[in-house]
């Protein structure tokens, strides 16, 4: 019977060396039978297969594979039987004569010994760009340039581990090596490490399969893709919002939606848009996304009235909507201009919202709140939206900048906190 790769061997010290083989064997014969072993061989044989040496020390001395069994060392006689003839480089020979045997150590056992410890020891790789990594590989990755792709090994020993941590600022993308797969709790294919976080990856050679048997997430994105709003005030470290009321549900319940600002169940109320007055949330997207609109909640609109969206970060706009007219209510989407707009990292962004219409739009909103009480008492900066949750800039009866231009004014912070989805 072949031994497995890796399996647990059997070994033991002090045997008595002066068994031998009974009678003659031929080069093929797979059961041997053994007389003059005794209670020195102890378990040999109980917890896993065992190498041994037929003719040991002796020219055309050959070793062999002995399954795992029961055997009885201490009777004196006893038959090995499904013996793996000529291993660790030996050539299976006829025997006659006196033949000692021998329980010894092969380079079978050093070998694979010796691999799992550098699979476990000195296996810390830095890595910053698209790589092949190597089996039982530590990786941290610190790269600053997205697009990046980390390759887990090909065909490595059966139960591998590798453990990847981003402790960069963009998200990096992990592939299966080759023709295996990769499977995260049931979903097949790459998976994406955001900033902060670390996947464990289990190969699996059965299935050339790589499994995700472990993640750990940064408190900032939680873990779960939770839309949480997320704020870093100057000076005082992160906050994280924890009041429940401001988190939004797994993407899973509003597909097709991406992110979003608030459950849309909460929205229990309504204002009025100011005209040429644009209002700005901050929304929390949690992992790189392609993006082709933004939503809203219509409660009134009128026909006279156009909305233009866009989408920023702290000081710049990242990508503008086409404008929508108003005398519909209800869930409506404006459309990226350009078709899509491409999230490389997780983040928190912020969407816009202006009303450039003589006449009103009211836009769905929760229980009004001070602006001070919504945005903790944060004090808001010229020229930037950063560290603020909700706030309002006078822009004017137009449409919002072009894809790239700044934020300009002091934004005032707001407590109104709209619903937006991004999709």
């Amino acid at each position: 019977m072949a031994r497995t790769p890796y399996a647990l061997n059997s070994y033991v010290g002090g045997a008595t060396p002066n068994a031998v083989i009974s009678g003659t064997i031929t080069a093929v014969a797979t059961s041997i039978t053994v007389t003059g072993t005794d209670a020195t061989w102890g378990t040999l044989g109980s917890n896993g297969g065992f190498f041994a040496a037929l003719n040991y020390g002796i020219v055309n001395e050959e070793k062999v594979y002995v399954p795992s069994g029961s055997y009885s060392w201490s009777s004196g006689v006893l038959t090995l039987t499904n013996v793996v003839r000529g291993v660790d480089n030996t050539t299976a020979s006829g025997f006659t004569g006196v033949t000692f045997i021998a329980p010894v150590l092969t380079s079978t056992d050093l070998i694979e010994a010796n691999e799992l410890v550098s699979q476990n020891l000195g296996n810390f790789t830095v890595r910053s760009a698209t790589a092949t990594l190597l089996p039982g590989e530590w990786t941290v990755f610190s790269g600053t340039t997205a697009g990046q792709t980390l390759s887990l090994p090909v065909a490595p020993i059966n139960q591998t581990d590798n453990e990847i941590s981003n402790y960069s600022t963009v998200a990096v993308t992990v592939a299966s090596g080759s023709t295996a797969q990769m499977n995260t709790y049931g979903i097949l294919g790459n998976t994406v490490i955001n900033p902060n976080d670390s996947y464990t990856y289990t190969y699996q050679n059965a299935n050339n399969t790589w499994y995700t048997t472990g993640t750990t997430s940064n408190i900032a994105t939680r873990g779960s893709g939770i839309a949480g709003q997320v704020l870093t005030p100057s000076g005082a470290g992160l906050i994280v919002w924890e009041n429940p009321s401001f988190y939004a549900m797994p993407a899973t319940y509003l597909s097709p939606y991406k992110a979003w600002t608030i459950d849309p169940a909460l929205a229990s109320t309504s204002i009025a848009m100011i005209s040429g007055t644009a209002i700005y949330e901050a929304i929390w997207i949690p992992t790189a996304m392609t993006l082709s609109g933004i939503s809203f909640y219509v409660a009134t609109w009128a026909a006279t009235s156009t909305v233009y969206l866009a989408l920023f970060n702290n000081t710049t706009q990242l990508a503008t909507c086409s404008g929508l007219i108003g005398g519909t209510t209800g869930f409506r989407t404006a459309l990226i201009s350009g078709g899509t707009y491409s999230i490389t990292s997780p983040g928190l962004y912020y969407v816009g919202l202006v009303n450039s219409g003589s006449s009103g739009c009211t836009i769905a909103i929760p229980t009004v709140l001070a602006g001070a009480q919504a945005n903790m008492g944060i004090t808001a900066s010229n020229n930037t939206l950063a560290n603020t949750r909700c706030s309002t800039i006078a822009i004017g009866n137009r449409a919002f900048y072009a894809t790239g231009g700044v934020v300009s004014g002091t934004p005032v912070l707001s407590g109104d906190l709209p619903f937006f989805a991004l999709s």
